[in-house]
């Protein structure tokens, strides 16, 4: 039996002081099975941060990026605009150099404070940590200028970039 959530069920999931938006009604068809930790991690997160006071929680898969790496969600988390990156498995070493660099030099342009990396478990945390912090180059998103990290602070550089497993938010 289909269980998903319908228009008419959409329309009654409002509580009863929220205002009325416009939302799309569940479509199994939409989760492909290889996502579906991840979405779930999504929702685990903003569960968890909600209990602990963040507020104007925001998917971003449905907001336009206007030229910054869309982060999985954006919050406002004890003064500060957080964005979330759920991140399940380690991406390759060029990979992360692009999503660094582009967040370092976008961010503030988006009004982000701090960009949380936020995994399952501690071994991975680790790993992305490292994966990040580990970024020796980074390369500006549209003159595509380069410049080592080391010749930078790079305490300074990483500062908004915080990791943490999903307990531990």
């Amino acid at each position: 039996a289909d269980m998903s959530i319908r228009d008419s069920a959409v329309a009654i999931s409002f509580a009863d002081d929220e205002p009325l938006e416009d939302l799309t009604a569940f479509q199994p068809s939409s989760v492909a099975v290889s996502t579906l930790s991840h979405k779930l991690d999504i929702q685990r997160s903003r569960l968890r941060m909600e209990a602990r006071g963040a507020t104007n929680w925001r998917y971003m898969n449905a907001l336009k990026s206007n030229g910054l790496k869309q982060p999985d969600a954006l919050a406002f988390v004890d003064g500060k605009t957080v964005a979330f990156e759920i991140e399940r498995t380690v991406k390759s070493r060029k990979r992360y150099k692009e999503i660094v660099s582009n967040y370092l030099f976008n961010r503030k342009a988006h009004g982000i404070d701090e960009i949380w990396y936020v995994c399952p478990d501690a071994r991975s945390l680790l790993r992305v940590e490292k994966a990040i912090t580990g970024v020796d180059e980074i390369v500006h998103p549209t003159t595509g200028e380069a410049r080592k990290t080391a010749t930078l602070d790079p305490a300074r550089l990483f500062a908004p970039f915080k990791f943490k497993t999903l307990e531990e938010l």
